[in-house]
């Protein structure tokens, strides 16, 4: 049985796989090429508030319309897990090596970095979905609370890119997100059987 005391052990790794750091320190880096140390301080903490703001509001709103729907909880968690799935497909595929820094944006904390790098559409989903499969109280703020620790992260990763990028370097983040890809990508498998065998039993 979860509990909101076990959520953030079950919740952390999948978050951070899917909103955490490894994929947005390159894509940091490229969307404030050439800006000046201060500005690049602003715009990673613009992009986490921004971030934070639209994973509280997505969870809010979107958990309320599933719950309205009445989805079983086997099929709650047979979504959770085609989105890692996806999602990990999605990173493994396209995955080849460092891209070329993107086209200068009008709001590089808004879009690209807060959206959707930070909260990319599977990883709301898969918060979305929690949520919705366990509605209590006291599990919504364990939820939100792995979420803004993980943006919270993901600040510190932006106020350090330049130097994080520096010595781990592109190759290696390449490398450690095919990893996390692939147990990404297990975690889904795993999930999709367990709703199964749930919604087959019920």
């Amino acid at each position: 049985m979860i509990d909101a005391w076990s959520i953030p052990g079950l919740l952390l790794p999948l978050v951070f796989m899917m909103m955490g750091p490894i994929g947005l320190i390159p894509a940091f880096v490229g969307a404030t090429a050439g800006q000046e140390p201060a500005a690049k301080r602003r715009i990673a903490g613009r992009a986490a508030w921004f971030a934070a703001i639209a994973v509280v509001l997505a969870v809010g709103l979107g958990a309320g319309i599933l719950n309205a729907w009445g989805a079983s909880p086997g099929s709650l968690v047979i979504a959770a897990g085609a989105l890692l799935g996806l999602s990990a497909l999605k990173n493994l595929l396209l995955r080849d090596g460092p891209k070329a820094p993107p086209a200068p944006a009008a709001d590089p904390a808004l879009s690209p970095l807060a959206i959707p790098t930070i909260v990319s559409p599977y990883g709301v989903g898969v918060l979305i979905v929690f949520v919705a499969y366990l509605p209590g109280g006291a599990a919504k703020l364990a939820i939100a609370g792995v979420a803004l620790f993980i943006i919270a992260l993901d600040w510190l990763a932006m106020r350090h890119a330049d130097r994080l990028m520096g010595w781990i370097g592109p190759v290696a983040l390449t490398l450690l997100g095919a990893v996390f890809g692939v147990l990404q990508l297990a975690l889904g498998i795993e999930m999709v059987i367990s709703g199964i065998s749930r919604a087959a039993g019920s």
